[in-house]
């Protein structure tokens, strides 16, 4: 997740899809975080994830490790955003993610998420049009370059479904 943290209100900006791969090579994250940090200027402000398991809404522990090491580099606190699989719905009416940040005990608090209503409708028609068939992810990028993991195709489908 690529956005900033300002006086303990969470903007997420953009967002890379990294792995689908529960827990991928270390060297191949390692790059695709030092791409992203690179692009745009931006700052990486934690990661999303989603869980196999439809039903499933536990911490995976892969992607703790990944915040942990995110948080480690970057020296700021980090955020796990977990896609709540069951709110994925056709309708969409309700946020499909929680929001956790690392207190400095090392726990994970589950922190108050505003989504704006434009963001929902975009997820309900994007889930209708199959929009998720196009997503590439940095794992994609490495077995066929040619792939952009940044999606700026997709991204420009979704501004048209503003």
């Amino acid at each position: 997740m690529l956005g900033k943290s300002h006086g303990g209100k969470l903007t997420i900006t953009s967002v890379v899809p990294l792995v689908h791969e529960s827990a991928p090579l270390s060297p191949s994250i390692e790059i695709a975080l030092a791409l992203v940090s690179s692009k745009d200027d931006q700052s990486i402000v934690g990661i999303y994830y989603s869980n196999a398991s439809y039903q499933d809404k536990s911490f995976n522990p892969y992607s703790i490790r990944l915040a942990e090491k995110i948080a480690a580099v970057t020296g700021q606190s980090t955020y796990l955003a977990q896609v709540v699989n069951w709110h994925l719905t056709a309708d969409c009416s309700s946020p499909c993610i929680s929001v956790y940040q690392q207190q400095d005990s090392g726990s994970w608090k589950d922190i108050k998420v505003d989504v704006d209503p434009v963001a929902l409708t975009l997820v309900s028609s994007a889930l209708q049009k199959k929009l998720y068939r196009e997503l590439v992810d940095f794992e994609n990028h490495l077995d066929n370059p040619e792939l952009d993991f940044y999606n700026s195709s997709l991204n420009r489908m979704l501004r048209e479904e503003l």
